[in-house]
């Protein structure tokens, strides 16, 4: 004990034990902390940030656009940092081009790289700074690109259209790449979405739209070195034009009242509970107002509009088919309408069953015979604006003499009314008997009409119909992306309001050019196809007005318009014949984008107009091949006096010119053709090509 106290008590021992263990200590903190340092700075190494970020339209297996420079620009990079920017050839490793380019104080860059011709072989687009991971994009092509947008029928899905399944199933060719936008509609443009490149295969090119795809395997075969083609898809179902025109080009075109209407959407973006509490008060009006969930049926739907006895001294004549709208000369009707006509049934029927056939009605229907309800179609049928209306009548209720039929329209949406050409009364067991045609006179009589507040967004929602809200979604992301041109096809939202589209068409036109900073880019679009109903006599419509709209827009450079009044389905507003129109679009990029002058795009279209004798001379440009009249006779022409009281014309071809008369109409002087919602169409050129629907005035 004693020893082991004196070894204890030594102090200098001790101090020098003390000395090492601390120096030990110290040596291994150093060598522990020198070691994490070094794992910290190696992982640090390894998880480097990438050097920057790029839009989803550079994205892998990303088209370029050839012959013209190559912009290249990105987000996120570390504020003032050089990268560098470098396509190269994908199996070689070998540079094509390289540049530099410095992220501003927000981390965006932007770079040019030379123009290049078109380019079968994979590049990779590589972006690199000092101390951050390379970004590299591979399986980049250049070609043709070609923006798709609209409203629903461009959307419209290869795999629903006409032979469209087999089209996709063949859809194998890894040149033609596919993007398909499903952005957010926003109040102020945003600088990316969320999408990808694809190249095509039978389920992506099924899903694509029927349109584009189909324009651009055709442009892939007809372009002399079958060049690889892109198509980005950026279109939503229901849209105005409105939607897809930036803010400032709608205040530079003096539409006040769609940028009113975007200022009242800005309040939306205020989430606040002050907001929510107005939002609740705007439901509340919404609810309480009148609309059609609340009055189907409504009082009114009792049989006595039906009845086969009825004072009707207040209905109106009108003809059917036709739309809702034109019957009532109230292009923003909504609502609920009743039809009667009273028919001879011969004494032969006596006894015997009946179809009553009435085309598609849009949207819903009670049908009567003689008081007693036969049938209907309501909501809960699908796709019920395209149904064709058959209802049977028993034999217990058809006796010979006169009958009444009634019909209950009620349209809730866009446009309404008979759709359908084909309006009969006929045998249920034999189809091929004579047959009571319903076409021409009715009576109408307005039930009631929608007068609904609309409902309000809810507080941080912006509608896509908002006014530039597709625009800042679908466009503003991709202006800097240099493209071939652009398809669109839309205008059915617009039909109620023609003339105001005749300006907004051409300021959307100008407002993509001027952001694409292109200002000859060509812009290809699809008038209005045929749809609804046939007037039985000359008539000015909304979807005739429309199309004149769109035309008016051939007066800017650069465009064509494909004709589709002859390809459309009278009851269908989503025609299924998509080829003829990305066929007559592909023939238009042929001659408008790619100089091909061989390639006519265009029917006969009108260049003047002359008064002679009693006729009216039109004289035709676009009469390749010659003018034919489609079917042997010339159809579709209406020409009027200075009272404009248009009748039909008999018309024959002159070379070049259509000749026109009417024992109706001693001196004309203004003509229309085609000019209905499913106009009669024979005016063709010897290509196949049908004439424009049309309105002129001699001398004008």
């Amino acid at each position: 004990m004693a020893a082991f106290k004196s070894r204890s008590l030594n102090p200098e021992p001790y101090r020098n034990h003390t000395s090492k263990m601390m120096n030990m200590k110290v040596s291994q903190f150093v060598w522990r902390a020198t070691a994490v340092a070094a794992l910290v700075f190696a992982a640090c190494v390894c998880a480097a940030v990438p050097a920057a970020r790029l839009p989803a339209i550079l994205g892998p297996r990303a088209v370029l656009q050839a012959g013209k420079p190559v912009n290249v620009w990105g987000f996120d990079a570390r504020p003032g940092t050089t990268l560098s920017v470098e396509l190269s050839d994908a199996g070689t490793g070998a540079a094509i081009s390289a540049t530099t380019a410095v992220a501003n104080a927000q981390g965006r860059f932007e770079a040019g790289l030379p123009a290049m011709g078109h380019s079968r072989r994979p590049m990779t687009l590589t972006i690199s700074s000092p101390g951050a991971d390379s970004v590299v994009v591979h399986d980049v092509l250049v070609g043709e690109v070609w923006v798709c947008s609209g409203q629903s029928n461009m959307a419209f899905p290869l795999n629903a259209s006409e032979g469209g399944p087999d089209i996709a199933a063949a859809a194998t060719n890894g040149l033609i790449r596919l993007l398909d936008v499903h952005a957010v509609p926003r109040l102020f443009p945003t600088n990316d979405f969320q999408a990808e490149w694809v190249a095509s295969t039978p389920r992506a090119a099924g899903a694509f739209s029927a349109i584009g795809y189909r324009f651009g395997a055709e442009l892939h075969e007809r372009l002399p070195d079958h060049p690889p083609i892109g198509l980005v898809n950026g279109s939503l179902g229901g849209m105005p034009a409105r939607a897809f025109v930036s803010l400032d080009a709608l205040a530079e075109g003096g539409f006040t009242n769609h940028v009113a209407l975007w200022s009242a959407s800005l309040a939306t973006t205020n989430t606040s509970p002050q907001a929510w509490a107005a939002y609740e008060a705007q439901l509340a009006a919404h609810k309480a107002s009148v609309h059609f969930e609340d009055r189907n049926p409504p009082a009114s739907e009792a049989p006595e509009f039906a009845a086969p006895k009825l004072d009707v001294s207040d209905w109106r004549p009108c003809t059917v088919p036709n739309a809702l709208e034109t019957i009532l000369d109230d292009p923003r009707f909504n609502g609920v309408a009743w039809f009667r006509k009273d028919v001879a049934i011969p004494a032969e029927w006596n006894g015997k069953a009946l179809v009553l056939e009435l085309g598609v009605i849009d949207d819903f229907d009670m049908t009567y015979f003689n008081g007693r309800r036969v049938g209907g179609t309501d909501r809960q049928t699908p796709r019920y604006w395209t149904v064709r209306r058959q209802y049977a009548i028993p034999a217990d209720q058809v006796k010979a003499g006169k009958a009444v039929i009634a019909v209950r329209v009620m349209d809730d949406f866009l446009g309404g009314g008979f759709n359908g050409s084909t309006l009969v009364l006929r045998l249920a067991d034999d189809p091929g008997a004579s047959s009571i045609d319903l076409a021409g006179d009715w009576l109408c009589k307005v039930d009631y009409r929608i007068e609904e507040t609309l409902a309000p967004a809810k507080p941080g929602e912006v509608s896509p119909d908002t006014p530039g809200a597709l625009y800042n979604a679908f466009i503003a992301p991709i202006e800097k992306f240099r493209i071939a041109g652009v398809l669109w096809y839309q205008g059915e939202r617009d039909a109620g309001a023609a003339e105001e589209y005749r300006s907004m068409f051409k300021t959307l036109i100008r407002d993509w050019r001027a952001k694409w900073r292109d200002p000859a880019m060509p812009f290809l679009w699809c008038q209005l196809a045929n749809f609804g109903g046939r007037s039985g006599r000359p008539t000015d419509t909304g979807w005739a007005n429309l199309r004149d709209a769109q035309s008016a827009a051939l007066e800017l450079p650069a465009t064509a318009q494909a004709v589709l009044v002859d390809v459309g389905d009278p009851g269908d507003i989503h025609p299924k014949d998509k080829r003829t129109p990305a066929h007559r679009l592909c023939r238009a990029a042929l001659n408008v984008a790619y100089g091909r002058k061989d390639v006519a795009w265009s029917g006969p279209t009108l260049e003047r107009m002359t008064a002679k004798d009693g006729t009216l001379v039109l004289e035709f440009g676009n009469a390749a091949g010659g003018l034919v009249a489609k079917g042997g006779r010339l159809a579709g022409f209406a020409i009027a006096g200075e009272d404009g009281g248009y009748a039909w014309a008999d018309g024959r071809i002159d070379g070049n010119r259509v000749v026109l008369s009417s024992p109706a109409i001693p001196s004309p002087s203004l003509v229309r053709y085609a000019w209905d919602d499913d106009p009669e169409v024979s005016l063709y050129n010897g290509e196949g090509l049908p004439a424009s629907p049309f309105k002129a005035e001699v001398g004008k």
